[in-house]
């Protein structure tokens, strides 16, 4: 349902704003095929950036909120297509668990209903057989379940961009070939970078508590995924991602909470946006358009509350 808003969206915005390109064989922009990497390498990457960080040391009042937009085209300003957020309540520590309470919302720009409200008051985790005090964010997952959840978000990302990704199956192997049954998922000209950006300026403007001089550290991971599907010409999507470890991040307690919940492209934890980018095919003439959509941390702040217990049992949530 959230798609079809998103794609009647960007149909008539096209439409009015006639962005649309040549005519093309192939609208897919060229890549090196020269420069493959592996599905393990992005995620290292990713993984490493976070494994000093304690998710468990949180305090009730953290908080993120995530903007989605899109641009096409000659589109000089992006237009707001949802707005998400997360509350963190509560942590309780055992001996042998935590308790952790949440809840995030979602509101969609293109509807008049109120935002969706999803409260999370008891999840349980067990804790590592580990005796190490510091439980980091991927100690609960192996690689298996990591690459996925990365697979997942890839054909949700390729789903919101409005390209054909359906497929029996996906396959990440470097060599592999497309067939009737088997879609391939490959990756190519990876960067990285580290640099300081400012905070969102909501941040800012409450005086960027937690923050030296109100900057984010930034690793950006740009790639771009090309999808081979069996009679299909390949379809090219360019992501690129800051991620920053100042930046709120809930993925600790639920394995696949905000990967791809609500279904609407992937938002990552810890990332200070996201965006990705592709050629599509517009209309049954042929016509192309360049379709832009990012999400990003319009405004977060870090826990300040007591660090007290209030959770009630009844309603337990297993990741």
């Amino acid at each position: 349902m959230y798609k079809f808003r998103i794609l009647t969206s960007l149909s008539i915005a096209l439409l009015m704003l006639g962005c649309f390109g040549e005519k093309k064989e192939d609208v897919q922009k060229s890549y090196d095929a020269s420069r493959q990497v592996t599905i393990e390498k992005i995620l290292e990457d990713h993984i490493k950036l976070f494994s000093d960080v304690d998710y468990f040391a949180k305090r009730p009042g953290e908080y993120i909120h995530y903007l989605m937009n899109y641009r096409a085209n000659a589109q000089t300003q992006p237009v707001l297509i949802a707005s998400f957020e997360t509350n963190f309540n509560a942590l309780c520590e055992s001996d042998t668990e935590f308790k952790i309470s949440l809840a995030y919302s979602f509101d969609y720009a293109s509807d008049d209903e109120d935002p969706v409200v999803r409260n999370y008051p008891t999840i349980t985790i067990p804790k590592n057989m580990s005796t190490q005090p510091k439980v980091t964010a991927h100690s609960m997952s192996s690689m298996a379940p990591l690459k996925a959840q990365f697979i997942k978000a890839m054909g949700s990302s390729a789903d919101a961009l409005g390209l054909n990704t359906r497929s029996m199956s996906v396959s990440i192997d470097p060599d592999c070939v497309a067939d009737e049954s088997t879609a391939c998922y490959k990756f190519y000209e990876y960067e990285i970078e580290s640099y300081q950006k400012p905070a969102p300026k909501l941040v800012q403007d409450a005086g960027c508590p937690g923050l030296v001089d109100c900057k984010l550290d930034i690793f950006k991971q740009v790639y771009k995924l090309v999808i081979q599907i069996y009679g299909q010409p390949e379809q090219v999507i360019t992501h690129e991602m800051e991620l920053s470890p100042q930046i709120p991040y809930f993925d600790a307690f639920l394995d696949d909470f905000l990967w791809n919940s609500p279904k609407s492209g992937p938002i990552y934890n810890g990332s200070a946006s996201h965006c990705y980018s592709s050629w599509i095919i517009a209309n049954d003439e042929g016509d192309q358009a360049y379709i832009r959509q990012c999400v990003y941390a319009y405004n977060f702040t870090l826990g300040t509350g007591d660090d007290s217990c209030p959770i009630d049992n009844g309603d337990e949530v297993s990741p």
